[in-house]
C-alpha cells in the first residue's frame, strides 16, 4: 500500500547520534551543493534530477511497517520552471523610514499556488538608489503548520 510522505516529517534517523531529519532537510542540502535548476528553461517539460545521499552509518527510515536501516537514499525530483503573472497593481507597495537610514520602497509579490498557501516575494531598494547592485530580493515561504 502507498502512502504519501510529509516533506517535513523527520523519517530518518541516525541511531548513533540521534540526529534526525527529513525529506525537506535533503533538498535543502541538495540546493547548497548545487544548483538543482540550472539549465532548466521555463514553460518546458519537467526534468529529472537524481542524487544519492550516502548513510554508511546506523540510519534508518520510519516506514508503515516500522523502521528501515538504510545505506543510501536515492531522491528523484521532476523539475520545471513556470512563471505566473502577478499584475503590478496587485503588489503590496510599502516604503520604510527611519532617522538612522535613507527611505527604502519595497513592493511585495503573493502567490497562491502553493496549495492555497501565500508565498511573497518581495524586492526592495533605498529610495534614492540609481544602481541596481542594491536591488535585494527575498522569498517568504509559508510554514509546514497545518
Amino acid at each position: 500500500m502507498l502512502t504519501d510522505t510529509d516533506p517535513f516529517a523527520s523519517i530518518f534517523r541516525n541511531d548513533e547520534t540521534g540526529a534526525a531529519w527529513s525529506l525537506n532537510d535533503l533538498w535543502l542540502q541538495l540546493q547548497e551543493a548545487t544548483d538543482p535548476f540550472e539549465g532548466i528553461e521555463r514553460a518546458q517539460s519537467p526534468v529529472f534530477r537524481t542524487v544519492c545521499f550516502p548513510y554508511p552509518g546506523e540510519v534508518t527510515v520510519t516506514t508503515p511497517d516500522g523502521p528501515v536501516r538504510l545505506g543510501d537514499v536515492i531522491l528523484t525530483v521532476a523539475l520545471w520552471v513556470e512563471a505566473e503573472h502577478i499584475p503590478f497593481d496587485e503588489a503590496n507597495r510599502v516604503e520604510y523610514s527611519s532617522g538612522d537610514i535613507d527611505a527604502i520602497q519595497r513592493v511585495e509579490f503573493s502567490s497562491q499556488r502553493r496549495m492555497g498557501k501565500n508565498q511573497r516575494i518581495s524586492l526592495q531598494l533605498p529610495k534614492h538608489s540609481e544602481s541596481i547592485s542594491d536591488l535585494r530580493a527575498g522569498y517568504l515561504q509559508p510554514s509546514n503548520e497545518k
